[in-house]
């Protein structure tokens, strides 16, 4: 499955998401090596990141914690735009 997050740099969110999955119990590694239940692979030239899993299952699981995630409020704080109204301009 392909992965382009909106919000976060794709190795920070592969991070994140392995993080969140060790968690709850699975077996998941960032990279090809070794083979695990979830591999996540960040390709950071297009921000996509590419997950493998074991179960289809797994899979839908991972694009739940995704759109959870990848969020403005969830993202890195120092990279977010902020629009603000101009007042007393005279």
């Amino acid at each position: 499955m392909r992965i382009e997050p909106v919000y976060w740099a794709v190795d920070r969110l592969a991070l994140k998401l392995t993080d969140v999955l060790r968690i709850e119990g699975y077996n998941s590694v960032v990279g090809a090596l070794p083979a695990a239940a979830v591999n996540m692979l960040p390709i950071e030239q297009t921000n996509a990141l590419l997950v493998f899993a074991t179960e289809q299952t797994l899979l839908d699981h991972i694009v739940g914690w995704t759109r959870d995630l990848d969020q403005p409020s969830q993202a890195d704080p120092l990279k977010r735009l902020f629009y603000y109204q101009v007042k007393n301009t005279n």
